[in-house]
């Protein structure tokens, strides 16, 4: 399945908190923040969009083919 369009960047907290992912659009950016998509592992304990600073501090980037395809569908739509 290919990436939308619209996701700038991935990231895996490794499982530190509820929300592991952050998904990062390319969406009312500002200055400072950007539009997320905030997921747990599976997607049903928690999907909820925030807004904040893309980095490091989401944890690890990673690649839209690293999500399995239940994430990735759920993500789709969602965005």
């Amino acid at each position: 399945m290919k990436q939308p369009t619209i996701i700038k960047s991935i990231w895996d907290n490794r499982g530190k908190t509820l929300d592991r992912f952050t998904i990062v659009l390319n969406y009312m950016e500002t200055n400072i923040h950007n539009a997320m998509l905030c997921l747990s592992v599976d997607a049903v304990a928690f999907s909820q969009y925030s807004h904040g600073e893309e980095g490091d501090h989401l944890g690890d980037k990673i690649e839209w083919n690293d999500l399995n395809e239940n994430l990735q569908q759920h993500i789709i739509g969602r965005v």
